[in-house]
């Protein structure tokens, strides 16, 4: 069975289709450590901001709303990736951290995770998986990622 035309041209489509199969590359890795794709996305956005973010920002940085990011960082405190703290400032507020165990994995995880992808980006060209990338921000900045 093939996909019908209007679809196979439509970019949404593509780019939904496109999503999945990433999405699927990326679980491949992650299996090993008991994360999902969407565990991983907050672990690297803490990660690399190198400091604990409030769970409004993380909203914001992932664009999943409260409810399902406040599940996902439950489920990653459960398995001992990250904490919760009030924030010394305003106890009101608290601050996702990264722990111990997730440091640790930090490096071999975000390096088994380049390394597949990498290996399904190969078949792209340097310039052409730039632009490729580089349009991708562009349409998401145009879709009002930033508003």
């Amino acid at each position: 069975m093939e996909i019908p035309e209007f679809l196979n041209d439509a970019l949404g489509f593509n780019l939904y289709q496109a999503h999945l199969l990433m999405r699927r590359e990326l679980q491949k890795v992650l299996t090993g450590y008991n994360l999902t794709p969407e565990q991983w996305t907050i672990l690297a956005i803490l990660w690399f901001s190198e400091k604990p973010l409030k769970q409004s920002e993380i909203v914001q940085l992932t664009l999943r709303d409260k409810h399902t990011t406040s599940k996902i960082i439950s489920n990653l405190e459960r398995y001992g990736w990250v904490d919760k703290k009030n924030d010394p400032e305003d106890a009101r507020t608290t601050l996702i951290y990264i722990t111990k165990k997730a440091e640790k994995y930090k490096d071999e995880i975000t390096g088994n995770v380049k390394n597949n992808l990498n290996g399904v980006m190969k078949k792209f060209g340097l310039k052409e998986r730039d632009e490729l990338v580089s349009q991708l921000k562009r349409l998401r900045i145009l879709l009002g990622e930033n508003d």
